[in-house]
């Protein structure tokens, strides 16, 4: 009861609109009369959350057009967008194709910068050698690629500046003499 009433209450500084608020509201039980939390929440995931097939294709295809186009963005924002699709599609639809070699795969043919071609060569060589590659480590290669380029374009961005004193001498002003 402790539990329900703590987490009642969060869900109720959630509710900022109408539809919320009736979600939530109209929950109450004989067991739980001020509200039942677990109730609220599957009345919100009703509303919110589209389990619909067109729902799920969408998904799929964020996935497939999920890229790394530019070499100034990290590829953790990259992992994170895959990992957060895959997620929504394993969690929802209970799809389980999306395992770790369908998401290795996906990144080493989208992956697009130039500054990360030689290291993708190499592993998919590795990988046709029979050398297990986990997504783990290939997503560590491909992090220090951009963490030495990042470190080495930050350099060109803001070099190192020396400052330093210089002592100035007066000059002498001579006259010519004719």
């Amino acid at each position: 009861r402790h539990i329900n009433a703590v987490a009642f209450i969060l869900l109720n500084m959630a509710v900022s609109d109408a539809v919320r608020f009736g979600a939530v509201y109209n929950v109450q039980t004989k067991e739980l009369p001020d509200g039942d939390a677990a109730k609220a929440l599957a009345n919100l995931d009703k509303i919110y959350k589209s389990k619909s097939s067109a729902k799920k294709h969408e998904l799929e295809q964020n996935f497939n057009d999920c890229k790394l186009n530019k070499e100034e963005k990290n590829p953790d924002e990259f992992f994170a967008d895959l990992d957060k699709i895959r997620l929504q599609l394993q969690i929802d639809y209970d799809l389980k194709t999306y395992d770790d070699e369908k998401v290795k795969s996906h990144i080493l043919y989208n992956v697009k910068p130039r500054i990360y071609e030689t290291v993708i060569h190499v592993i998919k060589r590795d990988i046709d050698m029979g050398t297990v590659i986990t997504l783990e480590n290939l997503k560590e290669d491909l992090r220090r690629v951009y963490t030495q380029r990042y470190a080495e374009f930050k350099k060109e961005q803001h070099p190192e500046t020396v400052l330093y004193a210089k002592e100035q001498y007066k000059k002498r002003l001579f006259k010519k003499v004719f």
